[in-house]
C-alpha cells in the first residue's frame, strides 16, 4: 500500500508542473501583446524588393552529337 500511495503523489507532482508551464506560456501570451500595441514601428520594416530574374538567352539546340555526349555523363 505504501508504494502505490507513493506512485499516486508522483502523479500529482508531474500534474503540477504541467500547470506551471502553461501559466509561464500565458505569460509571454501578454508581453507580445503589449508590442502589438506599437504598430507604428512594424510599418518601419524595409520591404524587400523581389529582384526581377532576367530570362537567359536561349541556347541554341544541342546537336545530336552533344546530346549523346551528355546521356552518357548521366550514365
Amino acid at each position: 500500500r505504501e508504494r502505490e500511495k507513493r506512485r499516486r503523489k508522483r502523479g500529482k507532482i508531474g500534474q503540477r508542473r504541467r500547470r506551471r508551464r502553461r501559466r509561464r506560456r500565458r505569460r509571454r501570451r501578454r508581453r507580445r501583446r503589449r508590442r502589438r500595441g506599437r504598430r507604428r514601428r512594424r510599418r518601419r520594416r524595409r520591404r524587400r524588393r523581389r529582384r526581377k530574374r532576367r530570362r537567359r538567352r536561349r541556347r541554341r539546340p544541342m546537336t545530336f552529337w552533344e546530346a549523346e555526349d551528355a546521356t552518357e555523363n548521366l550514365n
